[in-house]
This record gives structure tokens, C-alpha cells and sequence, in this order.
């Protein structure tokens, strides 16, 4: 078997995918799935016209779950933290104490 390059596509006893099949396997539309080939998030292969997948895996991928150590939620405000502009010493300690006040409402209620 010759060996592929980069832009060669492979060989037809290597496809094991045509976009019907995939999507079926991925769970999703047609429609869904050839977004992720036009997004470039699925590797493709034209052959003949048709297009073709060679790895079942990068199928299967699309719809894994990713496991995830960090909780949304602090992903969220870590963003929001990034985003926000620096404070002046007078906004912080201002801040400070309209937060301490409130704490103090919240504590006598």
C-alpha cells in the first residue's frame, strides 16, 4: 500500500462512514452533522463526489461527554473576574464597605 500524504484521501477499504451513518451514530440531524464537517470539527474525505469518514472514533467523539473537574458556575464568575475592569483603591475600599453593611443587615434580620 503506498504510503498517504497529507492531502491524499484514503484508501476505500480504510472508510468506514458515509454522512448518513455517521449522523445516526452521533445522534444527531444531517443538517447537525454537516455543520460539524463545515466547522471543520470532523475530518472528511471526498470521494467521488460523496463525502466520507475515515475514523469512527472522531464520530464518536462529537457526542462524549467531556469530563469536567471545574464547576460551570465558577467558570462563569472566573470569566466574569477576568473581564472586570481594575478597581482604584477608593472603589475597592467603597465596595468594602457597602458589602460589610449589608452583611451586617443580613446578620441582625
Amino acid at each position: 500500500m503506498a504510503p498517504q500524504t497529507a492531502t491524499s484521501p484514503p484508501q476505500l477499504a480504510e472508510l468506514e462512514l458515509d454522512r448518513h451513518t455517521g449522523a445516526a451514530l452521533a445522534g444527531v440531524s444531517l443538517r447537525t452533522f454537516d455543520r460539524f464537517v463545515s466547522a471543520g470539527q470532523l475530518p472528511a474525505y471526498k470521494v467521488g463526489g460523496r463525502t466520507r469518514f475515515r475514523r469512527r472514533e472522531d464520530v464518536e467523539a462529537l457526542v462524549r461527554p467531556v469530563a469536567r473537574d471545574v464547576d460551570p458556575i465558577d467558570e462563569h464568575v472566573a470569566a466574569l473576574v477576568d473581564a472586570a475592569p481594575v478597581l482604584t483603591p477608593a472603589q475597592r475600599d467603597r465596595l468594602a464597605a457597602i458589602f460589610a453593611s449589608g452583611a451586617k443587615a443580613v446578620q441582625s434580620t
